[in-house]
């Protein structure tokens, strides 16, 4: 049976790589998306790049029509930078990336004003933008700010970008404030990087 392929490499100093391939076979399709009722029924989505750019394309347009909080965490990078940047992103209600997926969607731009200007090209009303040790940084309705990161000594940060997507997401869709649904999405990022593996790592709370 094909299944996708996931191998995550780990350093001593517990920052992690990722090797992966999804073959067309099991990939999600539009047509995946089209026969699954789930989108139809949540408050929130989040969306990856973990497939083709006309799946994405599909659910956020699927999560928009209806009516649902959009997340748009682009991971993996996709190798078609033209097909990331057309996306529909005037229907994308929350960005949530690291500084490389960030700089991958951007045209170019100051180190210190990454945010900024991805919530400016793209029209996203809020972007975040996680930076591992340095912590993260949230344009959030025109206000950006920057938020240290807790201090932990890493063990493996496989999916601490994951941890921090999906708890940033769940406490917006809950009416959490910015500040505290950062801050609540850090603590989840620290406490994954304190454990090894990706999913076995992930907070259950």
């Amino acid at each position: 049976m094909t299944t996708a392929v996931c191998v995550c490499l780990v350093s001593d100093s517990g920052e992690s790589s990722i090797l992966w391939h999804v073959d067309d076979e099991v990939a999600v399709w539009p047509s995946t998306i089209d026969a699954a009722g789930a989108i139809g029924r949540a408050d929130t989505v989040l969306v990856t790049f973990e497939m083709p750019p006309e799946s994405i394309r599909a659910a956020i347009g699927a999560a928009s029509d209806s009516g649902a909080r959009v997340v748009v965490e682009p991971a993996p990078v996709l190798q078609d930078r033209d097909a990331a940047r057309s996306l529909a992103w005037d229907r994308v209600d929350v960005v949530v990336c690291n500084e490389a997926e960030a700089r991958a969607l951007l045209n170019g731009s100051d180190s210190g004003l990454v945010a900024e200007c991805l919530a400016g090209e793209l029209g996203v009303p809020t972007v975040a933008v996680t930076l591992g040790a340095s912590g993260c940084v949230v344009c959030a309705d025109g206000r950006s700010r920057r938020y240290p990161a807790p201090e932990v000594v890493p063990v493996d940060t496989t999916g601490a970008g994951d941890a921090f997507a999906a708890t940033f997401a769940a406490h917006l869709s809950a009416g959490v404030a910015v500040d505290d649904a950062v801050h609540a999405a850090q603590s989840a990022a620290a406490v994954a990087i304190q454990r090894p593996g990706g999913h076995a790592a992930m907070p259950s709370y």
